[in-house]
């Protein structure tokens, strides 16, 4: 139970910043939509607005272990741009080539590529359960604005693995931000902040090893890895991360819940990336960062841009193909990155990951995603021991944690844009209020 002052402090806080149980209510760049509870089988319809760019959709089951399928979506001037044939399986339309159906809950990610590119006007979805549960949530998060302007993405680690400490935090961030934007940058994309919680014992215990057999990738111990973090970080608008010692067989160094995902959605199993260490415990090996980009892409929507079979390739136009045909050198119907070193394997969304190069369809798809949020330039988001200095610069009492008199200071600090004392002239900004807060409420300690 809150305390009296907490409870005054909180008040104030929601009186102030505008801030509500929703964690996206204040971004200004993004609107949601509830469909509340719905029967088995929903037809559900929302308008594009002009300077609407994207659109992601989500629906869950009442039922954990009942499929949730899109069969159809309509677009403006009844344009039919999926649908499925619920007698065949066979697919009309040209937006997504895949049969949209998941476990639990399904999504929907639009604009995939540039040629489809957002039209103003009234969009239908149809979705329903294969086996007749209700489903129990559906909505959608519409960005909006101006997706050429520089963007940045945040990231939240929980870090379920004993080989991990606090004192790594510092190190990891440097190399997972230097490794990422140097994908990201060409293309005046970014990191943002990158935040770290320490599982407990007994979470590391239960998660460290994520496994799954080869027929089932997305099982139920990964979706309830999404839905740990849910409750431990929350639906924030970052990209959610799970660090744990192995995730499927020796060879996996990481996952995505969805193709596409529903990150930032309250409670949602498929919203969350889950990264393997695979023995790197100082992310020394330089392909952390880029493990985490080729994921989170995936929970964006975005799929290989080779298959190991050299036969399935994506939508973009940009991206080059690397066909078993003139590629597979060893005739073992798969190719791999060296075998596509001229082509493809250099991609970091060809299939065995690893490299480098982002195309400009690519970034143009990344950037339009409700998790990338606009930016006034390119610059170097502040770093955890930054926010950590300030931390420990407002912990008056030195007891590792922010207190109630430490809150109320922080909200007079950031009201006023003072700077806070015992900090390099370092101020409040609105993030890192969101962050303090945050911290406060879940009585999250300081790290060290």
């Amino acid at each position: 139970m809150f305390h009296r002052m907490r409870f005054m402090v909180l008040a104030l806080l929601i009186l102030v910043l505008g801030v509500s149980a929703a964690p996206l209510s204040a971004q200004s760049d993004l609107r949601t939509q509830s469909f509340g509870t719905q029967s088995d089988e929903a037809e559900l319809t929302f308008t594009v607005n002009p300077g609407d760019v994207s659109v992601l959709f989500y629906a869950r089951s009442a039922d954990p272990s009942d499929n949730v399928i899109i069969v159809e979506l309509v677009g403006p001037g009844d344009e039919i741009l999926y649908q499925e044939d619920e007698d065949t399986g066979e697919i009309s339309g040209d937006m997504f080539t895949d049969l949209l159906i998941s476990p639990k809950e399904v999504a929907l990610y639009m604009p995939p590529a540039p040629q489809f590119e957002l039209a103003p006007g009234e969009y239908t979805v149809v979705v329903l359960t294969e086996n007749g549960s209700n489903i129990s949530d559906a909505g959608i998060i519409v960005k909006s604005g101006n997706a050429n302007s520089p963007q940045a993405i945040d990231f939240n680690l929980l870090i379920l693995t004993n080989n991990i400490t606090a004192s790594d935090y510092a190190s990891i961030e440097s190399n997972l931000r230097s490794e990422m934007d140097a994908i990201l940058s060409p293309h005046n994309l970014q990191v943002g902040s990158i935040n770290f919680t320490q599982g407990t014992a007994s979470q590391i215990q239960q998660y460290s090893s994520t496994l799954f057999p080869e027929e089932d990738l997305i099982n139920a111990e990964l979706l309830e890895v999404c839905e740990l973090m849910d409750s431990t970080v929350g639906a924030t608008r970052a990209l959610n991360v799970a660090f744990v010692d192995e995730v499927g067989d020796d060879s996996t160094a990481g996952i995505s819940t969805g193709l596409p995902g529903s990150p930032m959605v309250d409670g949602s199993p498929i919203s969350c990336v889950v990264a393997a260490l695979q023995g790197d415990t100082d992310f020394s090996n330089n392909t952390q960062g880029i493990n985490l980009l080729h994921e989170g892409s995936h929970l964006m929507g975005m799929v290989h841009t080779t298959e190991s079979e050299g036969t399935f390739f994506d939508l973009f136009d940009d991206t080059p193909e690397c066909n078993a045909d003139q590629f597979d050198d060893n005739g073992d119907g798969e190719v791999d990155d060296f075998e596509c070193a001229s082509a493809d394997g250099r991609n970091y969304m060809f299939w065995l990951g690893g490299g480098l190069n982002m195309s400009n369809d690519q970034a143009w798809t990344l950037r339009r995603h409700p998790l990338f949020y606009p930016v006034s330039a390119q610059t170097t988001p502040p770093s955890n021991n930054n926010d950590n200095n300030l931390e420990k610069a407002l912990d008056s009492n030195d007891n590792n944690f922010i207190d109630d008199i430490e809150i109320k200071s922080a909200i007079q600090y950031w009201i006023l844009s003072e700077v806070v004392p015992g900090t390099d002239a370092e101020t409040i900004d609105d993030r890192t209020m969101l962050n303090l807060i945050q911290q406060w409420v879940t009585g999250k300690a300081i790290s060290a």
